[in-house]
C-alpha cells in the first residue's frame, strides 16, 4: 500500500526534486534560500535555457552531498531483476525518463501505479518540470531500507539505494542544486517490473560548483527522447553485466562498457543523429562524433560502425 502523502506548502512544493513525492521538508535556511530561488523569474529561465552555461560539478563520493564512498569490488555477475541488484535496473529507467523530461514515463515507476508519489500524473510532471536539468547518480542498493517518517515501507522486500540529483534550477540565474538521500524501492511481483518506488527521502545538501575552465552544458544540445533508454547486442543479453555492446543513453550522456561520454553535440534528421561526445574510459579522453539511426518501430539502434543493437523494455 502507498504511503500517507506528507503533504507541503506551496512554496516548499517547488523547493526540491522529490519534496512533492512524498519526501520531508526541510526548515532550514538552506530550504528558504533555495525556495526563494526557485520562485524567481521563471520565464528568464526559459528564455535563456538553451544558452550554454558553465559545466557542473557536483559533490564527489563521500563529500558532503556526495554519495556515499564504496570501495567494495564493482560485481559485474549479469543482474537478476528479481535481486536487490535489480531494484538498481529500475532507478536506471527512473534516472534516463527524469534526464530526458519523459515525466509520464518516471511516474509509472512509482507504486501504485504512481500513486505512491503521493499526486496525479499531471501534478508530478509540473513539480519536475521547475528543473532546468535534472541529473542523477545511483549508488549501490542494499538490503532493507531507513525507517522514514510516515512510510509502511520496510522490511526485507525492500531495496534501499543511495541517490544524488542535481542539476540547475529555471530561474534568472539558473542556479545548481544538489539533493542527497535515499529512494526505497519495495517489490512489486510483476515480471516486467519486478521492483517500483515507494518512498524518498532526499533532501538539499552539498554545493555544485560550476566550471570555470571553459567546459560548458547547453540546455539545448540534447539527444531526442526516443533515442534514450538501455540498448543491448540482444534481447537477452538486456539484463547482463557481461554484454561488451550494451549502451545507455540519456539526454545529455552515454555509458558503454568501459566507456562514457558527455554530450557536446547533437544534429537530428528524421530518424538519425550525429552525437559529438567527449568520452573517458581506461584512463584515456577523447571526443569522437558517432551517428546513430533509429528504426521504424523504434525497437533497433543501428550505429555508423554497423553495431546494431536492440531496445530493452
Amino acid at each position: 500500500m502507498p504511503h500517507p502523502m506528507r503533504y507541503l506548502s506551496a512554496s516548499l512544493l517547488t523547493l526540491s526534486l522529490l519534496s512533492s513525492c512524498g519526501q520531508r521538508a526541510e526548515s532550514s535556511d538552506t530550504s528558504d534560500r533555495q525556495s526563494e530561488i526557485v520562485l524567481s523569474d521563471q520565464n528568464t529561465a526559459a528564455q535563456t535555457a538553451g544558452a550554454d552555461l558553465p559545466a557542473l560539478i557536483p559533490p564527489k563520493p563521500g563529500e558532503p552531498g556526495g554519495l556515499p564512498e564504496d570501495s567494495r569490488p564493482l560485481d559485474e555477475s549479469p543482474i537478476d531483476p528479481q535481486t536487490i541488484r535489480g531494484a538498481g535496473l529500475t532507478l536506471e529507467k527512473y534516472a534516463l525518463a527524469l534526464e530526458s523530461k519523459d515525466f509520464d514515463a518516471a511516474y509509472a515507476l512509482w507504486g501504485d501505479d504512481g500513486g505512491a508519489s503521493g499526486l496525479t500524473k499531471e501534478k508530478f510532471a509540473g513539480a519536475y518540470d521547475k528543473y532546468l536539468t535534472i541529473k542523477m547518480l545511483i549508488g549501490r542498493p542494499e538490503t532493507g531500507g531507513p525507517e522514514i517518517a510516515g512510510s509502511e515501507v520496510s522490511g526485507p522486500e525492500t531495496a534501499s539505494v543511495p541517490v544524488q540529483v542535481y542539476g540547475r534550477l529555471k530561474n534568472s540565474n539558473n542556479e545548481p542544486y544538489n539533493m542527497i538521500g535515499e529512494i526505497i524501492l519495495s517489490r512489486s511481483g510483476g515480471k516486467d517490473m519486478p521492483w517500483e518506488i515507494t518512498d524518498s527521502n532526499l533532501e538539499p545538501r552539498g554545493v555544485v560548483h560550476q566550471d570555470e575552465s571553459g567546459s560548458r552544458e547547453s540546455a539545448a544540445t540534447i539527444i531526442p527522447p526516443e533515442f534514450h533508454g538501455r540498448w543491448a547486442r540482444s534481447a537477452d543479453l538486456c539484463n547482463s553485466d557481461a554484454d561488451t555492446m550494451k549502451l545507455l543513453i540519456g539526454a545529455e550522456k552515454l555509458e558503454f562498457w568501459e566507456s562514457e561520454a558527455s554530450v557536446k553535440s547533437v544534429q537530428k534528421s528524421g530518424r538519425h543523429i550525429k552525437v559529438t561526445a567527449d568520452y573517458t574510459g581506461e584512463g584515456e579522453n577523447w571526443t569522437r562524433t558517432t551517428s546513430y539511426t533509429l528504426s521504424a518501430d523504434g525497437k533497433t539502434l543501428t550505429s555508423d560502425d554497423n553495431i546494431s543493437r536492440v531496445k530493452c523494455n
